[in-house]
């Protein structure tokens, strides 16, 4: 579990600024990679929150990598580990970090609706 954090932490670093590298990425599956490890992982914290960070830089200023995103689990991925981790505030803001990138897109946005993320939003802010 902590070889799939760092993995995540070397992925940011590797991707971050570099359209080639996380083009790359995409095409190698690493969304869904990083999806199924965050809820095969989903107790641990630390990896939600650094998977959701790796996911949000993907999809920065990319349709393409948005379009990945919505079929590869990520949502459900990162709406499983708040449903885990409520009470977690930095993992807590890294996904909505996340849903709040995804939901520039209009797919993004009714999925994450369908998938109960109103809900789960509103009643993680009602816990802090």
């Amino acid at each position: 579990i902590e070889l799939h954090r760092i993995g995540c932490c070397a992925l940011i670093e590797l991707c971050k600024g570099n359209a080639q590298n996380k083009q790359r990425a995409l095409r190698l599956g690493l969304v869904r990679t990083i999806s199924q490890s965050m809820v095969t992982n989903v107790r641990e914290a630390s990896l939600q929150s650094v998977g959701c960070s790796l996911l949000q830089l993907l999809c920065q200023d990319s349709a393409d990598a948005m379009n990945v995103l919505l079929t590869e689990g990520c949502i459900q991925a990162c709406l499983s580990g708040l449903r885990f981790h409520k009470e977690d505030v930095k993992v807590t803001e890294a996904v909505f970090s996340l849903l709040q990138t995804l939901a520039w897109n209009h797919g993004h946005r009714v999925a994450i609706g369908d998938e109960g993320g109103i809900e789960l939003i509103l009643q993680t802010m009602k816990m802090h």
